[in-house]
């Protein structure tokens, strides 16, 4: 009964992968945001744009639809040898691999495309990747004299080989040939000892050996390392290739007969193959599309070049040191309009405090005027009685109102010539410092008031004025220094 549904499980996945109408071939990016995506079709006849639907996030996008040139087996095969040449394969091992890889050379069709690169461990620059040809090619004598005379295997002690870095960098020059048709396979000859400081390890060659469907065929050079062909083993497993491990020449040739023989099957098998071309709407590091054949799905990613990131990707750290300057800016500008409102406040104040004490001051002058003491007159005064002069007018005495910060006081104006300053001699002293010490003079001439500047640091102002002599009025407000004084006849 077990054997049966086994028997049954193993048809129906026969069933499946028979029944498989479609796959994803390449992905091509380098025309970004255009995507050109290969599809090969097992159907027979001609397929129709209709016939297919591409989704990006399960989104329908719109494509171009053309058919391919390389049709039902009608490609030839496109191989990449990648020999490692490291202290691990100096002497005996590189010869045979060298050998076997010239034999093979021979084998190739006008219909095949190869090139030959080799790998160590990594130079200055930090590339391991050497590339015998800059363009894959059928020439087989320039590629076997090549072979023979550039690999060399130089010795070094420390054994450092850049394994997977070697064939990360060989996936990525092999998936850049666009003119390549047909099938393409990698075969790997190599100790598949990674002694390497590299970060780059098999998943990321399976990764990309998956993503440019490029299958890795690996053999594995027989060493003392037991576990050395285990993650080759794996690397070929996962990517739809074939492994093998091998100690001469002979068996190597045999293991890379039996690899392109593989390949040679598979471009026989190959359908129709279309391409279909989009739109990108990602900028991601790896990005998923989906395309639908007559109701059959197929999944594939594709990548943005490097150097076509998006903005925020690429000059992120650009953007965030805007954005810190921007919110200084933004900050400062605030700071700014607090301190300036603040300033305006004070100032607000400042003159509403000045007002304050003006009124004070007008008040305590009407105060004097209703509340002024009489004085008698000193003999002088009785001689020039002021009641009767003309400023006087007989209304009683005149009066001379001073203010300056807390000091208050009325002085009467009761001789001919009256000295006004800081210093204690003065008929009217002002403690101020602003007032010099003998500041000015209030002289009457024939009947008239005059106040009289006598060369002051701050100068005398009336009304406002400047002056150096002036008649005065009644009411007149008279500046010295600080000193506000105002006169009442």
């Amino acid at each position: 009964m077990k054997k049966l549904l086994s028997l049954i499980m193993l048809l129906g996945m026969f069933t499946y992968v028979s029944a498989q109408k479609i796959t994803i071939s390449n992905v091509d990016n380098t025309a970004y945001p255009k995507i050109n995506v290969s599809v090969t079709l097992q159907d027979k006849g001609e397929a129709q744009q209709s016939d297919f639907k591409v989704y990006e996030k399960d989104k329908e996008e719109a494509f171009t639809f053309a058919k391919e040139n390389n049709t039902s087996g009608g490609g030839g095969r496109n191989i990449c040898f990648l020999i490692e040449a490291s202290g691990y394969t100096h002497g005996a091992a590189i010869d045979q691999f060298k050998t076997a890889v010239i034999s093979a050379l021979g084998t190739i069709t006008e219909n095949d495309k190869v090139n030959v690169c080799y790998f160590g461990k990594a130079n200055s620059d930090g590339k391991t990747l050497n590339v015998l040809s800059a363009e894959f090619t059928n020439d087989k004598g320039i590629l076997k004299d090549e072979v023979q005379n550039k690999i060399v295997a130089a010795r070094d002690t420390n054994r450092v080989a850049d394994v997977f870095k070697g064939i990360y960098e060989c996936l990525d020059f092999f998936n850049s040939k666009k003119d390549l048709t047909g099938n393409k396979i990698l075969i790997v000859i190599s100790a598949a000892i990674n002694n390497s400081k590299s970060p780059i390890k098999a998943e990321d060659c399976i990764e990309k050996s998956t993503k440019f469907n490029i299958p890795i065929y690996t053999i594995t050079y027989r060493t003392n390392n037991k576990y050395a062909a285990d993650n080759f083993i794996r690397l070929s497993d996962k990517t739809n290739g074939k492994s093998s491990s091998a100690k001469s020449a002979s068996e190597i040739s045999s293991d890379i007969t039996d690899f392109m023989g593989a390949a040679e099957k598979a471009v026989a098998a190959t359908g129709t193959g279309y391409t279909l071309t989009f739109d990108a709407t990602q900028s991601g590091e790896t990005n998923s599309f989906d395309v639908l054949y007559k109701g059959e799905k197929v999944s594939g990613t594709y990548t943005v070049p490097e150097g076509q990131e998006s903005v925020l990707k690429k000059y992120w750290w650009m953007l965030l040191i805007i954005g810190v300057v921007v919110i200084g800016i933004v900050v400062v500008i605030i700071l700014m309009m607090n301190k300036g409102k603040k300033a305006k406040a004070e100032e607000r104040n400042r003159l509403k405090n000045l007002e304050e004490r003006n009124i004070q001051l007008q008040e305590q002058m009407r105060q004097g005027v209703n509340q002024r003491t009489q004085v008698p007159p000193s003999p002088e005064a009785q001689k020039f009685d002021l009641k009767r002069t003309i400023i006087g007018g007989g209304g009683g005495t005149p009066t001379l109102m001073v203010s300056s910060g807390t000091f208050s006081k009325n002085f009467p104006i009761n001789k001919m010539n009256m000295t006004i300053g800081r210093n204690a001699g003065n008929d009217v002293v002002i403690p101020e410092t602003t007032v010099s010490g003998n500041h000015a003079s209030l002289v009457n001439e024939g009947g008239n008031w005059f106040i009289v500047d006598n060369n002051s640091t701050n100068g005398t102002f009336v009304n406002g004025t400047k002056v150096s002599k002036q008649k005065l009025n009644n009411n007149d407000l008279i500046k010295l220094g600080a000193a506000n004084l105002k006169v009442q006849f």
